[in-house]
């Protein structure tokens, strides 16, 4: 999923964004289908894969705590462990404080299992408050 580096790409269009997180990239697809029958007479695959009941998986993927918002969940969290990266030079002694802060980014994915998104919004997600 080296593909999934910004979760700002599944703004555009979510059925797009839960097949990229389902690793489906072989197809083409007009328009942002929200049905099972726009979606299959919006989409066309380019490989020799089964693809028949697929809008499940979409529907599961797109759900709370589905594939596509438990993704942009960890990328936003990576964001904010990358942010506090420099607390951990060797010439800064990271405090407790900061340390559980980190823990608990780390944590977030397993604590916070009814992430919802829905393209511009991640829900239903308790962040850990940034130390001062």
């Amino acid at each position: 999923m080296s593909s999934l580096n910004n979760y700002k790409v599944f703004r555009k269009n979510l059925v797009s964004a839960a097949l990229l997180v389902l690793g489906k990239d072989q197809y083409s697809m007009v328009g942002n289908p929200t049905t099972e029958a726009e979606f299959n007479t919006n989409f066309t695959k380019h490989d020799s894969e089964d693809w028949s009941g697929f809008w499940d998986q979409i529907e599961a993927a797109l759900a709370n705590g589905g594939a596509l918002p438990m993704a942009v969940l960890r990328q936003m969290r990576d964001e904010k462990i990358i942010e506090s990266d420099w607390m951990g030079n060797s010439d800064f002694t990271m405090s407790t404080a900061w340390k559980n802060y980190r823990t608990a980014l780390r944590d977030l994915p397993a604590n916070n299992t009814n992430a919802s998104w829905n393209g511009e919004t991640l829900g239903n997600v308790t962040w850990p408050t940034e130390p001062s």
